[in-house]
């Protein structure tokens, strides 16, 4: 992609050595698990594949609270109104207090969540449900994940 309009910003002398603009990457789940913490602070979002593929590599992630992200991430302590910088805050003091045992359940629980909800498998046993209630196929509820206003 073209990141020149991103260049020209970032040599700004108040942010020349805070952007760094790395080019195409082939590394993401090493540079995922490297970080603390992913942040998805979006006005809209149909569907962010930055957050599975963070909770995958073990990172917790702080979301706004639009379209599907809080269901993503399924903890409503991660899950922020769109420019809320001070509720952001507040949920990234709350993972980086965690202790490392309370810090490795989430880790697992986050992982875990990606594999049961967004896994290749996940997903064609959920297409298949929905298309088993849409033609009336199966009389057994199905196993996909009718999505949700509010979080549970």
């Amino acid at each position: 992609p073209d990141d020149s309009q991103l260049r020209l910003l970032s040599d700004n002398p108040g942010l020349a050595y805070k952007v760094f603009t790395l080019g195409p990457r082939y590394d993401i789940p090493r540079l995922y698990s490297a970080w603390s913490i992913s942040n998805m602070c979006s006005h809209y979002e149909p569907f962010g594949l930055v957050v599975p593929e963070a909770m995958a590599c073990g990172t917790p992630c702080v979301v706004t609270n639009t379209d599907v992200l809080p269901q993503m991430v399924g903890n409503k302590d991660f899950v922020v109104e769109a420019g809320d910088a001070a509720a952001r805050a507040v949920a990234w003091v709350k993972i980086l207090s965690l202790d490392t045992i309370q810090y490795n359940a989430l880790v697992e629980t986050l992982r875990n969540r990606v594999i049961q909800r967004y896994s290749h498998s996940a997903m064609v046993a959920q297409y298949a449900g929905l298309y088993q209630d849409m033609f009336g196929l199966s009389e057994k509820p199905s196993t996909y994940h009718r999505p949700s206003a509010a979080l549970r």
